[in-house]
């Protein structure tokens, strides 16, 4: 009976570790690997009491009363183990983002990239900055002195007159026409706020991304459901900008300056390879693994090919 009942705890174990493995299997994450060598230990460390345990327990009867106290401290500190191994589970995933919450259906975690944080951190002032001035020519109209800001208003106030995904496409057919893109002859390597934007009416795809994020929050909607992602484009391996919004049931719809689609983000993931993220929060990165790192652009031109080095310049896309 002993030996049965232990037989049936090891096994538990087994399938324990078993399960382990192939949730790192799913798990993309940046801590995958260091999760990967705990498990590994905890398998060697599985193997090696099992043939204890099994070989003390095959002993005659009056070897195996003299280790009853070795078998009982091998199967609590297994225990122990296999514990400890589901709390760094728990760690890993509370750390990372849940999925589900996220554009693409992927976690993220906060990047260590600090070009890309400091230049999300100057341009959120900028784009705050703007949504004031904004406020302030929708409440005086007439004593507005601002004639992107009153462009910027009337925009949006057209879009208040639909609802829903309505009101999300004509606000993304809107911005989309409201600047002209830029040609290879005149790149803008700088990112701009709102109104520069529409002041200088031309832009590339970060340009359109940002004015589209700063056209919702004016209209209400939650800076926690807004994103600019900067993705990777697979069919030509440029980079590229766009808005995420969540819209009814969770769903995060892709705003792209490229087409007047409203693309659900988990269909784009033949297309496009997500990188970052940046929100009112700061810059988090997609923990799927990307390919080789390519040179963030100065304009989003697909005739344009991309030089790997070893940290983006950011501040050139």
């Amino acid at each position: 009976m002993v030996f049965l009942i232990t037989h049936t705890k090891l096994g538990l174990y087994s399938a324990a570790i078993s399960a382990s493995a192939a949730f790192v299997q799913r798990e993309a994450s940046a801590y995958g690997t260091a999760f990967a060598v705990v498990l590994a230990l905890s398998r060697s460390l599985a193997t090696a009491l099992w043939q204890f345990l099994l070989g003390s327990m095959s002993k005659p009867d009056s070897a195996a009363k003299k280790h009853p106290r070795a078998r009982n401290s091998a199967t609590s500190y297994l225990s122990a183990a296999i514990s400890i191994l589901y709390v760094l589970v728990f760690c890993l995933k509370a750390h990372a983002q849940a999925g589900i919450g996220e554009p693409f259906g992927h976690a993220t975690v906060p990047t260590t990239e600090t070009a890309i944080a400091a230049t999300w951190k100057e341009l959120l002032v900028e784009i705050n900055n703007d949504l004031s001035i904004v406020a302030k020519c929708r409440e005086q109209h007439q004593s507005c002195s601002s004639p992107v800001a009153i462009q910027f208003v009337s925009f949006t106030k057209e879009a208040e007159q639909y609802e829903g995904l309505a009101r999300i496409g004509h606000l993304n057919r809107a911005a989309n026409f409201a600047i002209r893109a830029f040609d290879t002859a005149h790149a803008d390597d700088e990112w701009r706020s709102p109104l520069a934007i529409l002041a200088r009416s031309s832009g590339d795809c970060k340009h359109y991304a940002v004015l589209k994020y700063a056209m919702f929050r004016e209209l209400g909607v939650s800076p926690d459901d807004l994103k600019i992602i900067i993705v990777g484009v697979r069919s030509n391996h440029q980079l590229h900008a766009i808005l995420a919004i969540r819209a009814e049931k969770g769903l995060w719809l892709l705003l792209d300056n490229r087409t007047l689609m409203l693309v659900e983000s988990s269909m784009a993931l033949g297309h496009y390879d997500p990188l970052y993220e940046l929100d009112q929060n700061g810059v988090r990165q997609f923990v799927l693994p990307p390919p080789p790192r390519p040179n963030w652009l100065s304009r989003c031109d697909p005739r344009r090919h991309l030089r790997e080095i070893v940290r983006p310049d950011f501040t050139r896309m």
